[in-house]
């Protein structure tokens, strides 16, 4: 195939293990996601999406009769074999496959196969979804799959939809978090390069840019409906390699954890308070034999405005707003210190006409002395 017959593949949703689909719902609402209702695959699974508005999603996983699970594993169904390896040699919890959009999954699956990387036999399926008004759709779905023999805990695959589900999602793709959509995932290895091949193919891109941690793949579209600038950049580095926080944010994706489309500022784990270690299989112990790419992290990032109380004490962080400010003492010496600082702090701002929010920690467990107090009591 030449550069110039490549169809660049837009990223489509994640799959993320979960041991059971309420815990994954208490978990995201938590952190500000609207969750759609739960949804049973016919072969056993189950998922309850987070939708975005720029047609990217997260797919929750679990396992709703595992019987019916088993049974189509060994019939040849690629993707619940596949979640049933992952969670023998991984773990109930993390993240096992990256998908990309298509309009041709049989194309895909002819491609995989001539380039010797297919997982297996397509997989076509239909599933109901409850929609906000009440009402039930469903949709159906073409499945191609793509993995590494090296690489047994995770695979990709492309998403082509025979069936789409109703296109007005907004109430569904709205959250209280303000994320928009995805722009960023990770994948480790110790040997990057050598699964250069792989993601190039099911990106369906030929670029590849290499550098010090490892190398990514730029994949760079526009999606109208979106209004920006969209895409996945492929990020494989190094397994040893620690990702510095403050690595500059660019348009597009790039395969360094999972970061949403937004406000650029807000760009890492700690701004944007999505950082679930339970999610990432980096962050427990390597299971079984063979070699892992592994996810670092998840990463989001939310939109233009967050918003910090209400009425006469709100405060609004923005890029096109004025400052606002988050400061206090490192730890809390007395409630009345406390006040008092705060107190003092939003006098100022108020007066420069900054918004003000007091923080202070009262567990300290970083300390810099073992003798040094850790909590505050009153």
């Amino acid at each position: 195939m030449s550069a110039a017959s490549r169809t660049p593949r837009l990223l489509d949703h994640l799959v993320l293990p979960v041991i059971d689909l309420a815990t994954a719902r208490h978990r995201y609402e938590q952190l500000g996601f609207t969750v759609v209702a739960d949804a049973l695959h016919p072969f056993g699974t189950e998922n309850a999406c987070v939708f975005f508005s720029d047609r990217t999603y997260l797919e929750p996983l679990g396992i709703a009769e595992r019987e019916e699970c088993e049974a189509s594993a060994l019939a040849g169904n690629v993707f619940t074999a596949r979640d049933q390896a992952y969670r023998f040699r991984r773990g109930q919890d993390g993240f096992s496959a990256i998908v990309v959009s298509t309009d041709d999954a049989a194309a895909d699956h002819a491609r995989f196969q001539a380039r010797g990387i297919s997982a297996g036999e397509m997989l076509e399926f239909s599933r109901p979804m409850k929609l906000p008004d009440g009402s039930e759709a469903v949709g159906s779905f073409r499945l191609s799959f793509a993995a590494d023999l090296r690489a047994p805990d995770f695979f990709f695959f492309s998403c082509q939809r025979v069936k789409s589900l109703p296109s007005d999602r907004s109430v569904l793709e709205t959250h209280a978090n303000g994320v928009m959509g995805m722009a960023e995932i990770v994948l480790s290895e110790p040997n990057p390069t050598d699964f250069q091949y792989i993601l190039q193919e099911v990106a369906d891109e030929r670029e590849v840019s290499a550098h010090s941690f490892g190398m990514d793949i730029r994949n760079a579209q526009r999606r109208e409906d979106f209004g920006a600038q969209s895409g996945w950049d492929v990020g494989l580095f190094r397994q040893e390699d620690h990702w510095p926080f403050a690595w500059p944010a660019r348009p597009g994706n790039r395969l360094q954890g999972c970061r949403s489309r937004g406000d650029r500022a807000a760009s890492h784990s700690q701004r944007s308070g999505f950082h679930q270690k339970r999610q990432s299989p980096d962050c427990s112990g390597s299971t079984g034999a063979g070699r892992h790419l592994r996810i670092r992290r998840i990463i989001m990032q939310t939109n233009a405005n967050v918003v910090a109380g209400s009425g006469a004490n709100q405060v609004v962080f923005s890029n096109t707003q004025k400052l606002s400010l988050i400061a206090g003492p490192c730890q809390m010496e007395s409630r009345d210190h406390a006040f008092m600082i705060a107190g003092k702090m939003s006098e100022l701002c108020k007066s420069l006409g900054l918004g003000y929010v007091y923080k202070s920690s009262f567990d300290k467990a970083n300390r810099t002395s073992i003798s040094g107090k850790q909590q505050y009591r009153p």
